[in-house]
């Protein structure tokens, strides 16, 4: 028998029998349903179709009735086919048989289909091509149902680990109770689980333990009333791994892309799939783009069907872009603002806004300061910036260049900036509001005045001189100065040994560039005297000093030296120290700046008018130097009343001139500490608003008076009624005093409108008395009366003749009569018309004239009394005071040197008898005001 089967198997149709009578019927290609019989297959109980790899194609050729081998399993497995085209033949199986199809497996007739090809089990027609004919289903029922009496199942795959669902039927369908075993070995063995089926579907589960690997189940079917128990149907519980949690990369919305961008990098593989809300997997790249922000739930779906752990990650909203800046109100550079400035007119104090291009650019809220250019503005927040702003364009500060010929746009103006790059020499007073000096030898001549608002630049190519008397003034008190200047200045006609009184218009000018640079000295308020300085001392701004006049020089009597000073010309507020100390209150400080200054701004400025006595001393000079001395008094004087002089024109070539109240650049002077004060230091300010143009000319030389240019700022505004008398003598022996009636002025001392005088030393003087103060210049209150009587003091070193003159007056006495009435006499002379001369001896004479503006008589009230009507009689009971024609009211006793010793007022009596103090022998003056309002000053010898 086995040499028949070899013999089949090799030469007729490959047939072979296997161990437990299972045969596999393959060919190449086809094989023919005439080529087997059951004699050639007989004890097969199991048949195969094809090996499952290589295709073989049963061709039903002829009938094929195999119930000859009783029940059986016919299994068609993948890659074959029962072929049932050729024509209309029958396979007919043993009752109780069994047709697997298997997957891959097929049944088919091509288009010769009909009811003729047909499967037949024992009596049972099975299935016919078309389905027709009596039979329980078509071919292809048959193959989608994987045969006829086989079992039927299929499992739920597990993710990971877990329990699979194992669902099995049996076809075909039984029609009463079935019993389904479950078993996991393919043949033997015991089930793992048994359940039986009563009812349709006949259809039954089973639940597996959990499985973490993949594990091959066996089904088989028994229908309970005698059928055929199925072969055992393989199912496997496929066990599939979880995907790895997603690793994820995000791209955030930016300034320009409202969306974010999810992109996962793993898990990766062939079927994978992703999703972002835990429901839709259809994408297949992992890269989800335009995501809206949000926080979304990354997972990753395997081809297996299983899930990822999630990835929660969030897209941030877009960040906030913002608005496009507008600009607006522009403003153009000027005189006195060298930038231009804009606002952003949609301005946002959450913004920060960056203006391009930014050198010297500041920006404070919505307002934009720049130099000339064209700028646009972006708006930043966070990381987002905004589109740029529109152009806007700041133009240049106005310029006009002087090329050495001509200006390039036309003659200066306040509002340009002049810039000089070529030689030029003054033809008169020049505006602009900046200089920049960049090359030539630019020359301001004698009277004419550069005024800068702002800065003044001197490059290293060019200069800038200031001839004497020329001026150079600047308002801005915050502008910064470049470069050096030479400013000139030309002393008053110097005596040898003679002084000058200076002060630095520049910044750190030294001793040494003085022209009188013989010796130089301070003064020291703290001790009441100069000290002496070096040629390589830095004068102090705002800081006064005086210098001899060189000794090499010829003086023939007298001689100009001109002075140049070298450097930065000083600009803006300039401090200086005011000091009172026990031994004295005089500060020596200057005018710090290249121009003149007005002095009322300087002593009535809110600061600096509680610092000093209002009076300024300028030293003239005018008395001749004898045994290396100047007199004491040699001081032309100014306050808010006016000023007094120490000469008369051509009196004395090196003095005379009346101060007008517009201190010169480079020019010293002595002011007093306000008398009030408590010993110590204080600070005073120099400003820029106290700076004139002009009216620099006044460096205390032989120059006249010009009227209309006589006081300040401040003393212009007030009403003033003045005189000027002065005391001389045919050799040149001077004083003048000032009496003036005064708006804001009080018969009182007045700080700012009486100036003290200090007669010692000089061989005459003239001057009032308010009080036991002595003043060269007395203001008075208005309104002004003609019945006013001023009573006046003179002094004369010298016997001889001396004049008494009406120098100057103004405001009503243009008009009013002044007379001087000489009581020693009793006679009325009209100044106007004419000087007083008279003779006097040497002394201290405080009660023969005074000042009358009317000759006729006061009234019986107040009668004239004369000067030998008043008795001072000295004993050893003391001193007494008689008057019999006029009741006496007041009587004070003073010492030579005006020290009060003794007063006593509100009398009502005709003789003050007995007046009792300590004192030792010395001359005294005793004056007596008399109920008429006449003051008289008596000498008396105290033994």
């Amino acid at each position: 028998m086995k040499k028949l089967l070899l013999f089949v198997i090799i030469f007729v149709f490959n047939f072979s029998q296997e161990a437990f009578a299972q045969c596999t019927i393959t060919g190449s290609p086809n094989v023919n349903s005439s080529t087997m019989s059951c004699t050639s297959l007989s004890s097969c109980s199991v048949i195969y179709i094809g090996n499952g790899t290589n295709p073989t194609n049963l061709v039903m050729n002829q009938n094929l009735d195999l119930t000859c081998l009783g029940a059986i399993q016919f299994i068609i497995r993948n890659n074959a086919t029962i072929d049932f085209s050729t024509g209309n033949y029958n396979l007919t199986l043993g009752a109780g048989s069994t047709i697997v199809v298997e997957s891959g497996g097929n049944i088919g007739a091509g288009t010769n289909c009909s009811a003729s090809d047909l499967i037949k089990i024992g009596s049972i027609k099975v299935a016919s091509c078309n389905g027709s004919g009596g039979v329980l289903m078509d071919f292809p029922t048959l193959v989608s149902g994987g045969g006829f009496n086989v079992a039927i199942a299929s499992a739920t795959s597990i993710c990971g680990s877990g329990t699979s669902v194992i669902t099995a039927s049996k076809n075909p369908a039984p029609t009463s109770a079935t019993t389904f075993k479950f078993y996991t070995v393919a043949s033997g063995g015991s089930p793992v689980y048994t359940i039986t089926t009563s009812a349709s579907p006949y259809t039954v589960t089973y639940t597996t333990p959990v499985l973490s690997a993949s594990t091959n189940y066996y089904v088989e079917a028994t229908t309970v009333s005698g059928g055929a128990t199925t072969p055992r149907k393989l199912v496997t519980v496929t066990v599939n791994p979880l995907p790895a949690t997603p690793s994820v990369t995000l791209v955030q919305p930016t300034c320009s892309i409202a969306t974010g961008t999810i992109t996962i990098n793993s898990p990766s593989g062939t079927g994978m799939t992703y999703s972002i809300n835990d429901s839709t997997y259809t994408n297949t790249t992992g890269i989800f783009t335009a995501v809206a922000s949000g926080t979304y739930n990354v997972t990753a779906k395997s081809a297996a069907g299983c899930f990822s752990a999630t990835t929660s990650v969030t897209i941030n909203p877009q960040p906030i872009i913002p608005v496009q800046p507008t600009l607006g109100s522009l403003t153009q550079p000027t005189c006195t603002l060298a930038s231009g400035s804009f606002t952003i007119t949609n301005y946002n104090a959450s913004y920060i806004y960056a203006v391009s291009p930014s050198t010297g650019v500041s920006v404070s809220g919505a307002l934009v300061t720049a130099p000339s250019g064209t700028y646009t503005v972006t708006a930043t927040l966070g990381l987002c910036t905004s589109i740029a702003s529109s152009n806007i364009t700041i133009s240049q500060q106005p310029t006009n260049t002087w090329n050495g010929s001509v200006w390039s746009n036309g003659t200066p103006t306040a509002a340009q900036k002049l810039v000089f790059s070529g030689n030029f020499s003054s033809t008169g007073n020049v505006s602009g509001c900046a200089c920049s000096v960049t090359s030539g030898a630019v020359v301001f001549n004698a009277g004419h005045t550069l005024a800068i608002a702002n800065e003044v630049a001197i490059n290293p190519g060019g200069s800038l001189v200031f001839e004497d008397t020329a001026s150079l003034v600047q308002t801005n008190p915050t502008a910064v100065n470049s470069g050096n200047i030479t400013y000139k200045r030309k002393t008053t006609p110097l005596k040898q040994y003679d002084y000058t009184y200076w002060s630095s218009p520049v910044n750190n000018a030294t001793l040494g560039q003085l022209a009188t640079n013989s010796m130089f000295y301070s003064f020291n308020p703290n001790i009441n005297n100069y000290v002496a300085q070096t040629a390589s001392d830095i004068m102090i701004n705002g800081v006064g000093y005086i210098a001899r006049a060189p000794q090499n020089l010829v003086y023939n009597p007298t001689q100009i030296v001109e002075t140049s000073f070298v450097g930065v010309p000083n600009n803006g507020n300039i401090t200086t120290t005011i000091t009172k100390s026990a031994f004295g209150a005089n500060t020596l400080i200057g005018n710090p700046y290249p121009s003149a200054i007005d002095i009322d701004l300087f002593i009535t400025d809110p600061i600096n008018s509680e610092l000093v006595n209002g009076t300024i001393f300028l030293w003239t000079h005018n008395t001749a130097i004898t045994n290396n001395n100047y007199t004491a008094n040699d001081y032309a004087k100014y306050n808010l009343t006016g000023g007094v002089g120490t000469g008369v024109g051509t009196m004395a070539l090196t003095g005379g001139p009346v101060p007008t109240g517009k201190v010169a650049a480079g020019q010293g002077f002595f002011i007093e500490a306000n008398t009030d004060l408590a010993n110590g230091a204080y600070v005073a300010t120099f400003k820029n608003s106290m700076r004139i143009s002009g009216n620099n000319a006044q460096f205390f030389r032989t120059n006249s008076l010009v009227a209309n240019n006589e006081g300040g700022a401040v003393s212009q505004l007030l009403e003033k009624h003045r005189l000027w008398v002065s005391l001389s003598n045919s050799e040149g022996a001077y004083n003048q005093m000032l009496v003036g009636y005064i708006e804001n002025a009080t018969n009182d001392i007045d700080r700012l409108f009486d100036g003290k005088t200090s007669p010692v030393g000089n061989p005459v003087a003239i001057y009032t008395t308010v009080g036991t103060t002595d003043l060269s210049i007395q203001g008075k209150s208005l309104p002004f009366s003609v019945e006013d009587i001023v009573p006046f003091v003179y002094a004369s070193t010298i016997n001889g003749e001396l004049t008494i003159s009406l120098d100057n007056f103004d405001g009503i006495f243009d008009n009013q009569n002044v007379y001087l009435l000489d009581k020693s006499t009793g006679i009325y002379h009209d100044l106007k018309s004419e000087n007083y001369t008279f003779m006097s001896a040497s002394g201290i004479f405080t009660d023969r004239f005074e000042l009358r503006y009317t000759t006729q008589s006061l009234g019986t009230n107040n009668p004239i009394t004369a000067d030998n009507a008043i008795k001072v009689v000295s004993n050893n009971s003391g001193l007494s005071v008689y008057c019999q024609a006029t009741g006496i009211t007041k009587v004070e006793i003073f010492d030579v040197l005006g020290k009060q010793l003794y007063s006593k007022d509100k009398l009502t009596t005709n003789a003050l008898e007995g007046i009792q103090f300590q004192s030792v022998p010395q001359m005294l003056l005793v004056k007596v005001t008399l109920n008429n309002g006449q003051t008289y000053t008596k000498k008396t010898l105290i033994q």
